[in-house]
């Protein structure tokens, strides 16, 4: 099964391991730069309901507000921290920066 939307219809993470079938995504902002994105990926079709949507930005705010003052107080979360945050969680991608101004 192919993807139908022309961007995606033949990318490698479409047409093989992992076939995506579903993905939303809302970018995480701080000082007004796009930093990253908090994304739903799935290997089945699915939708997202107005629901879910505002559930993901609301997210993605807390994420960026959290970023921002992490940055401005200049801390940072050590390794085991983030391992104890990032565990519970199935599939989830992580990526470190440095935010400079």
């Amino acid at each position: 099964m192919q993807a139908l939307h022309p961007d995606f219809c033949d990318h490698p993470l479409v047409l093989a391991e992992p076939c995506i079938r579903f993905y939303a995504g809302v970018p995480l902002m701080v000082d007004e730069r796009e930093v990253g994105a908090i994304c739903l990926i799935d290997d089945k079709p699915n939708t997202l309901s107005s629901k879910d949507l505002r559930f993901l930005e609301s997210l993605s705010y807390f994420i960026s507000h959290y970023v921002h003052l992490a940055d401005k107080q200049k801390c940072f979360i050590s390794e085991s921290d983030l391992s104890m945050i990032i565990e519970p969680a199935d599939d989830v991608g992580i990526w470190g920066w440095k935010i400079s101004h």
